[in-house]
């Protein structure tokens, strides 16, 4: 599970049958956000399977509405998962088309986006799991601001648009060390696919600390066919962490990221027999976009580096919240993700 720009006072109640999470946060991105998930567990008859059925919703003053529903459960063998979700954000920046574009230079916009996904989850080998799944995808978007920009843009695909597809992903775990691959492909009123690729790695460092480096790279196809709200782009929601959403764009990107953290103090949490650990990182982002796989490299890199507290939860949950400095000042966001 993943949460963009979400975070900063979290209280759980694991010991009830619904446990909820509100939240105050901020981020360069959304403003103040405000909402929370709850979230029930469940079991199977056969206490063969578990999981759990999450509601969502947030506000961010900055013009975000997100609300999302999902499903997941795990049993012998594999797993099922499904999600809806809605997002509108107003006031969006395009910076226009490239790895170079002037972050001074840019033309407002709203959009929403909605989508419905189902997925299986199977494990092929030990540490191997194989998931197939199908999509469906809604955008629109409204309110643009007139600028030669959208020149700029390869997709004319502004107004309402439904496409459907499948995905299939594959991914291998063995230890701190884990990668995979995941392929999506959408048709209807619009036609495009992507391939994504991870590599990550974890491992105990002096001190009590732990570092952690991960590369994504990712293939656009059919970029004159994609929704604006779905091209391929390089910002603060895909983990680089210094740059707004959609500063850069291009068919393919590569981000690597590198994190040394240390949790250094423990609390009880009310009902609960789990403790939380807190503490703190420092981290580095580089990324870059390119219209091929060919025209990738090291002088092409934009960097960002700075800190961040990090909150490991009784459920395996990392709570975070950075701060980064990239090459146009400080960016703020939070989120959470997985312990690596």
């Amino acid at each position: 599970m993943t949460l963009s720009h979400l975070f900063a006072l979290v209280f759980a109640a694991p010991a009830l049958a619904v446990s909820v999470f509100p939240t105050l946060g901020f981020s360069s991105s959304e403003g103040f956000v405000l909402g929370g998930t709850a979230a029930r567990p469940f079991f199977s008859a056969d206490s063969l399977s578990r999981g759990v059925v999450s509601l969502g919703a947030y506000y961010g003053t900055a013009g975000m509405v997100s609300l999302s529903a999902e499903a997941f459960s795990i049993g012998v063998g594999g797993g099922r998962h499904g999600s809806l979700k809605y997002e509108r954000l107003m006031g969006r920046s395009w910076y226009g088309w490239g790895n170079n574009t002037h972050p001074d230079t840019t033309a407002e916009m709203d959009y929403e986006r909605q989508s419905l996904s189902m997925a299986l989850h199977r494990s092929l080998l030990p540490g191997l799991l194989v998931q197939t799944g199908v999509s469906v995808r809604h955008s629109s978007v409204y309110n643009r601001e007139e600028s030669f920009l959208w020149e700029r843009s390869p997709s004319r695909e502004y107004g309402s648009s439904w496409t459907a597809g499948p995905e299939i992903g594959l991914r291998y775990r063995a230890g701190r060390f884990s990668a995979g691959v995941n392929g999506v492909f959408q048709a209807g009123d619009a036609s495009y696919a992507g391939v994504t690729g991870t590599l990550h790695a974890s491992f105990p460092l002096p001190g009590g600390m732990d570092g952690g480096v991960s590369m994504t790279g990712r293939r656009h196809l059919g970029t004159d066919g994609t929704p604006l709200p779905y091209l391929p782009a390089l910002g603060q929601s895909q983990g680089f962490r210094g740059y707004s959403d959609f500063r850069f764009t291009g068919p393919v990107s590569l981000l690597t990221s590198a994190e040394i953290r240390k949790l250094f103090l423990t609390i009880a949490v009310p009902l609960s027999d789990m403790p939380w650990r807190i503490g703190a990182a420092v981290f580095a982002d580089a990324g870059q976009v390119a219209e091929s796989v060919d025209e990738l490299a090291m002088r092409r890199f934009h960097f960002d580096a700075g800190a961040g507290l990090r909150i490991l939860t009784h459920d395996n949950l990392m709570l975070k919240v950075d701060g980064a400095w990239g090459d146009e000042g400080l960016a703020i966001s939070a989120g959470i993700d997985h312990d690596f």
